[in-house]
C-alpha cells in the first residue's frame, strides 16, 4: 500500500507507467488534497490498477498528452482535472470500477478526447467547456455543456447516461453550442434539456445519427430557435417548447415525440424513409405538414392542426384517435388501423376530408374478441 500523506502529490513526468496491485490512498487531513498528476507535455501514460486507489484529484496537466487507464481495481476520484493539459486524450479501458465523487466530477476542457471501453460513474456534475468527443461510456446526473461557440461529439461506441430527478438528470446547454451524436452512440436523460436564458442562448445545433432519448421537456427558451438534425432515432417524452428554430427529420431517421412541438418551430419530414410518431399517452396536436410516414401511437387522440399531406405510410395504433380536426387529410399510399384482441381499435374521425392514395389494412394482433374494430 502506498499512503500518499497529507496533501502529498504523485507526480508522473516523461513517458512512462504506474502499475498498482495493492492500493493508493490518500492520508492524513480530510481537508488534504492528495493529487496524482501526469504532467510532461506529448507524453504517453499507463496506468494500471489491479487494486484501489482512492484520491482527491487526478489531473491531466501535459499538454497533447495520451493517459492509459486500464485494470480490474477500483478507482475512487474526488475529481478529474484538465488543469493546462490542451489536447490531452484520456483513455479509459479499465475494467474494474471508476468512480467520481465531487458535486463537479470534471470539467472538460482544452479539446480533450475521451476514449476506451470502460465506464465512469459520477456522482456529480460533467461540465463540458470547450470542443471535445467522447467515446466510453459514462453516468452522470447534470451534464453541462456550456462554453460559447463549442461542441461536444459522441462517437461510435459512447453511452452518455443523465439520471436523477426535478433538480437533476438535466442536460443544459448556453450559449453557441453543437452536440453531435454520431451513429452509434447514445445520449440518455431522465429529465430534459433546459437552456439559459433567452439573452444568452443562441446558434444551438443538434446533429443526430445516433440516438438521443429525453424522457421530459426540450425547453430551448429562445428567441433565435436551435438546429435539430436528425439521421437516427430522437425521442422526446413530453414537449419541445419555446423554439422557433427547426426540426429536420432526414432519410430513415425517426422522431418520436410524446408531447407537442412549438407551434413556432418549422418541422420538416419529407425525406424518403422518415418516420415521425406521435406516441404520447396525452392528447397531442399534430402538427400540419407534409410527411413522408406518420404514426400516432400510445394512446388517447391525436389531432391535427391544419391541413396536413402523407406521402407514404399513415398508421394509427389500437387505442388511438387521429382526429382531422376538420381539415383534410391526404393522400398516404398505405393507411394502416391496428386493433388488439380483447382491446380497442383504432380511430380516423373528424368533418374534415380524408383522401386515401391507397389500400387500408386493418391489423389485427394478439388474441381474444375484438371489443372496438378500426373505424374510419
Amino acid at each position: 500500500m502506498v499512503d500518499n500523506g497529507s496533501g502529498a502529490t504523485i507526480i508522473m513526468t516523461n513517458t512512462g507507467s504506474l502499475t498498482v496491485a495493492g492500493s493508493i490512498t490518500k492520508g492524513g487531513s480530510t481537508n488534504a488534497t492528495n493529487d496524482i498528476t501526469f504532467t510532461t507535455a506529448s507524453a504517453t501514460y499507463t496506468f494500471n490498477n489491479t487494486g484501489t486507489v482512492t484520491v482527491d484529484n487526478i489531473n491531466f496537466a501535459g499538454a497533447s498528452s495520451t493517459v492509459n487507464f486500464s485494470g480490474n481495481g477500483t478507482f475512487t476520484i474526488s475529481r478529474l482535472n484538465n488543469g493546462a493539459g490542451n489536447g490531452v486524450t484520456a483513455n479509459f479501458n479499465h475494467t474494474g470500477t471508476f468512480n467520481i465523487s465531487n458535486s463537479t466530477g470534471w470539467t472538460i476542457n482544452k479539446r480533450t478526447t475521451i476514449g476506451g471501453t470502460g465506464t465512469l460513474n459520477f456522482s456529480g456534475a460533467v461540465n463540458v467547456d470547450s470542443v471535445c468527443s467522447i467515446s466510453c461510456v459514462f453516468n452522470t446526473n447534470t451534464l453541462l455543456l456550456a462554453a460559447s461557440n463549442s461542441s461536444c461529439t459522441l462517437l461510435s461506441g459512447a453511452n452518455v447516461s443523465v439520471t436523477g430527478n426535478i433538480s437533476v438528470g438535466i442536460i443544459k446547454i448556453t450559449l453557441g453550442y453543437t452536440l453531435n451524436v454520431n451513429s452509434g452512440a447514445t445520449l440518455s436523460t431522465s429529465g430534459g434539456f433546459v437552456f439559459d436564458t433567452p439573452a444568452r442562448v443562441n446558434n444551438v445545433t443538434f446533429n443526430n445519427s445516433g440516438t438521443i432519448s429525453v424522457a421530459k421537456s426540450i425547453n430551448i427558451n429562445s428567441t433565435t430557435g436551435s438546429a435539430i438534425n436528425n439521421s437516427g432515432t430522437f425521442t422526446v417524452g413530453d414537449s419541445i417548447l419555446n423554439d422557433p428554430g427547426t426540426f429536420t427529420n432526414n432519410a430513415n431517421a425517426t422522431f418520436n415525440i410524446g408531447g407537442n412541438i412549438d407551434p413556432a418551430m418549422t418541422l420538416t419530414a419529407t425525406a424518403n424513409g422518415n418516420t415521425v410518431n406521435y406516441n404520447g399517452s396525452r392528447a397531442q396536436t399534430v402538427r400540419n405538414t407534409t410527411y413522408y410516414n406518420l404514426e400516432c401511437s400510445g394512446s388517447n387522440t391525436k389531432t391535427l392542426s391544419g391541413n396536413t399531406t402523407v406521402s407514404a405510410n399513415l398508421t394509427v395504433r389500437a387505442g388511438v384517435t387521429l382526429a382531422n380536426g376538420g381539415f383534410t387529410l391526404g393522400s398516404p399510399t398505405s393507411t394502416t388501423l391496428e386493433t388488439v384482441g380483447g382491446g380497442t381499435g383504432s380511430t380516423i374521425s373528424g368533418t374534415g376530408v380524408f383522401t386515401l392514395g391507397g389500400n387500408v389494412t386493418v391489423n389485427y394482433t394478439g388474441s381474444g374478441s375484438i371489443t372496438t374494430g378500426a373505424t374510419i
